[in-house]
């Protein structure tokens, strides 16, 4: 088991500041369904008032034990002593925190300015930025010194690249999207809800909160322009309509300026006057003490709105930092359509359904009205983007995948270097046995390849960060003649099996062997256009199994919107098959086959998961079994190929700049002799459903250039109905592979597909077998 120790900032001391909470538990409960062991560790500030400070410990451990943190709060006071600091800790025994420290694989850190003392309790530390381009501004500006970390985790997607209006700081950021528990913040269908709302620290109080006006485009006006309800709950200062005294909404830092430092002044004219001019808009005015004075308060709140309309802070807008809110992560995975500011361009975030990015006042009204117009599935589409894209558990997997990973680097690349550069006539390549063995393998690769003589003058060694299943690096090798060669680095030794591919799955030799296989016997020899196989040494009796493959890139097709690159990956696939079918058994004979016993295990599977499945879940898996069962005696007669196995997206490389080849398949362990048209179903599963127009011209794509490729004479329904018996097959397949929706994400998502499939599947009765 995996202990990780998160370190988040203000949370214990801002009892009043439900949504505060929120952002630093979603990445807790990610962590827990993965089944790692999480410690929350924060400083407390104490003050005069013994009972008052002894009372809010103890309901702040309470809440804890109701999420599942039990015992395992650690908080600590500062006391200052001769010489420097002493930590008193509260909640938890001196030994236990320490054995807790001493156990930890990880210390996953929000507090910007820790002690270093902290930090060197922990043998790896990862900062989280949740402030993208205020923290490095403030870095960069000498406001905030950060201490060193590991590891440099970014909410931001722009933050350390091109892109950036601002500066890096040297650091080599790790960009993870903001989480939201899925289990904790269930699908909520209302439609009765009528109110568009946000909470708020408003830009009163030191201008910490957010804007209704950046000063170029003033959206006060918006109530004016449409019939939806607009609300607003904001952390309004004192003077506010009887609200006097300790503010209910404290900002967190990064919300204004680090502690210590003059606020920026922004021109307003109190929150009093200010709440006056908001309600002659049109706008109705809440006080967050009223709707989120808890982290259940805050939820309710969310749950029981309409939909999300909010602006961003000033900073998103300066530094462009494509940032969405945590606040809208909880709307979005309630399913509740949301609308709000444009924070610049993303690789991901989408916008005209479930969720709009508006720039103008116009595109707001359009916004609000499209979402009214067809509400219910604007509800679905919101719940599917935060489980596509912002799933806690996805992003712990990601967390845990760059900062531990690493640990299966060589110990003498146990530095943080992001890369390291290895002249092979230097004075220390002698004692490097690994750089050596790397270079002398691709010697003997590449000159295979080429048919002379290739010699290796350097490599520069990049850790590839976003492996999900097998430790891997990027390559980039100096050959004679001054040809620089980029290569990709896959280490399918079961040890280097990344954290979490090893909770999720026991390691197996075999299929990194098939994957070696399918490159050596099949796709480097056929020349299918995948990555060129440049070298390979398998000796499992020294622990070595490398791949070194062409580097593709790093744009995957399920990142990309471009439906032109989705069509070509399905006319790939066709090819690929037409073509892959005829292969001798020399060449594929050691692929696993599928036989009518794998079809009966999958059923076999299901029936176990009825035993222990919930109500919500039972009817339908009983219905779909009952159909399974009526078609298994079908898919004996499939058109049958070397197929992918796993054939999503998330498996397809963009090439940059290769018109003969755009798209690159990789991750071939999974490749089996099997059903044709098995890979279609994986390309088309999911974010399809709603857009059948669209899932049809994929379909069209394969069935056209697969005819063609064999020759044969097609039958459209007849295709089809088979595509809809291999959903209905491989929905069920992975239903039966993962665990129940309570400890796994994707059981909820094949949820989803079952239900999708049972509720579109055709039922078209064959009439003729030419297309067989």
């Amino acid at each position: 088991m995996t202990t990780v120790v998160i370190a988040p900032y203000n949370v214990v001391n801002s009892p009043e500041v439900g949504g505060h909470f929120w952002v630093y538990m979603q990445y807790a409960q990610g962590l827990l369904n993965l089944g790692c062991e999480v410690y929350w560790l924060e400083g407390f500030r104490s003050t005069d008032d013994r009972l008052r400070d002894a009372t809010q410990v103890a309901d702040f451990l309470r809440r804890m034990e109701r999420y599942g943190l039990g015992g395992k709060v650690i908080l600590y006071v500062p006391r200052p002593r001769v010489g420097g600091i002493r930590y008193e800790l509260i909640g938890m025994q001196q030994s236990k925190a320490k054995a807790a420290f001493q156990d930890a694989e990880l210390l996953l850190n929000f507090d910007y300015a820790i002690a270093p003392a902290l930090l060197s309790r922990f043998r790896r530390t990862a900062l989280v930025d949740i402030d993208p381009g205020l923290l490095q501004f403030w870095m960069s500006t000498g406001q905030l010194s950060v201490p060193a970390h590991d590891v440099y985790f970014t909410t931001g997607e722009t933050v350390g690249t091109l892109r950036a209006a601002f500066p890096d700081c040297g650091l080599p950021w790790v960009y993870v999207r903001p989480p939201v528990s899925l289990d904790l913040w269930p699908y909520v269908e209302d439609k009765s809800c009528q109110a568009f709302t946000t909470v708020s620290s408003w830009y009163g109080g030191q201008g910490r909160g957010e804007f209704v006006t950046d000063g170029k485009q003033d959206f006060a006006q918006l109530p004016r322009m449409t019939n939806q309800v607009l609300e607003l709950a904001l952390c309004l200062d004192e003077g506010d309509a009887g609200k006097t005294g300790q503010r209910a909404e404290q900002s967190k830092l990064g919300f204004g300026v680090p502690p210590g430092r003059s606020p920026h002044q922004h021109p307003y004219l109190g929150d009093p006057a200010e709440r006056t001019v908001l309600e002659r808009y049109g706008w109705k005015i809440r006080h967050t003490a009223e709707v989120a004075a808890t982290p259940e308060y805050y939820q309710s709140y969310i749950q029981s709105s309409r939909g999300e309309f909010s602006c961003a802070k000033p900073s998103c807008m300066k530094f462009q930092n494509a940032w969405v809110s945590d606040r809208t992560l909880c709307y979005l995975s309630s399913g509740k359509p949301v609308v709000v500011q444009n924070t610049g361009p993303s690789a991901f975030l989408p916008s005209g359904r479930g969720m709009f990015r508006f720039d103008t006042l116009e595109e707001a009204v359009d916004a609000l009205e499209a979402i009214n117009a067809d509400y219910r599935r604007h509800c679905r589409a919101a719940r599917e983007i935060a489980e596509t894209y912002f799933d806690s558990k996805q992003v712990a997997e990601k967390i845990l995948n760059s900062a531990l990973s690493r640990e299966a680097r060589p110990a003498h690349r146990q530095d943080g270097a992001a890369r390291t550069e290895i002249r092979l006539s230097g004075p220390s390549f002698g004692n490097d046995e690994t750089t050596r063995l790397m270079a002398k393998t691709l010697e003997e690769g590449v000159t295979r390849l080429r048919g002379r003589s290739v010699r290796v003058g350097a490599l520069i060694r990049e850790f590839f960060e976003d492996s999900s299943s097998f430790a891997a690096e990027r390559l980039r090798v100096l050959l004679d003649e001054h040809e620089w060669l980029r290569v990709f680095l896959k280490d399918l030794n079961p040890q280097a099996q990344v954290e979490t591919a090893r909770v999720m799955r026991s390691p197996d030799p075999g299929s990194g062997r098939r994957e070696m296989q399918m490159y050596r016997q099949i796709l480097s020899r056929e020349r299918f256009g995948t990555p060129e196989l440049y070298a390979f040494r398998w000796e499992p009796e020294r622990g070595i199994y490398w791949l070194f493959l062409e580097d593709a890139g790093s744009l995957w097709l399920n990142s990309t919107g471009d439906f032109d690159l989705w069509l070509a990956a399905a006319r790939w696939a066709a090819r690929f098959h037409a073509a892959a079918r005829l292969l001798p058994e020399s060449q594929t004979r050691f692929l696993p086959r599928f036989d009518d016993a794998r079809y009966r295990q999958c059923a076999g599977s299901i029936r176990e998961k009825l035993r222990d499945a919930g109500a919500e879940d039972r009817l339908l898996l009983e219905h779909a079994l009952e159909r399974y069962e009526t078609v298994l005696g079908r898919f004996s007669e499939l058109p049958v190929s070397v197929i992918h196995g796993e054939y999503f997206g998330k498996n397809v490389l963009v090439r940059e700049g290769s018109p003969d080849h755009p798209l690159a398949v990789v991750d071939w362990e999974s490749a089996v002799i099997g059903p044709c048209y098995l890979d279609l179903v994986s390309l088309t599963a999911g974010k399809w459903g709603a857009r059948p127009e669209q899932k049809e011209a994929l379909q069209r794509a394969y069935f056209d250039e697969y005819r063609t490729g064999t020759g044969q004479s097609l039958d459209w329904q007849s295709f089809r109905q088979d595509l809809s018996d291999l959903e209905l097959y491989q929905a069920l397949s992975w239903l039966g592979w993962w665990p129940n929706r309570h400890f796994s994400r994707h059981f909820g998502r094949w949820m989803k597909e079952l239900e999708r499939v049972m509720q579109e599947c055709p039922h078209v009765t064959k009439t003729t077998d030419e297309h067989r």
